[in-house]
């Protein structure tokens, strides 16, 4: 996933840092969306393992509470990361694969034990 992210949602400029694919109108319109439908009452109808990662200081967290919504998952998993933002894959994407390839391991060992 982190891969995708980079290969396909980043640009490297110039002067070596990294830059957003899509245009700051694009980016603005998805958050637009948002307020459009009240997706929050829909997660109960998730039945498929969901990991929420939330950074340790996202300023986020004074406007929805994730660990209260991974509740509201059948199956949700939630993960803080200590000394990240909002923008946690960007500022520890070692961190955020290696969460991520332990939580798929599980979801797969779990699918796996199911079938036998």
């Amino acid at each position: 996933m982190l891969h995708f992210y980079l290969k396909y949602g980043m640009e490297r400029q110039a002067e070596g840092n990294l830059k957003l694919t899509c245009s700051p109108r694009n980016e603005a319109a998805l958050f637009m969306g948002g307020k459009v439908t009240n997706t929050w009452p829909l997660l109960k109808n998730l039945t498929c393992p969901v990991l929420i990662l939330e950074g340790g200081r996202s300023t986020n967290k004074e406007f929805v509470d994730l660990q209260r919504d991974v509740s509201l998952l059948a199956d949700g998993s939630y993960k803080s990361i200590p000394d990240a933002g909002h923008l946690i894959p960007m500022q520890k994407p070692k961190e955020v694969a290696k969460i991520i390839k332990e939580f798929l391991v599980k979801v797969f060992q779990k699918t796996i034990d199911e079938f036998r």
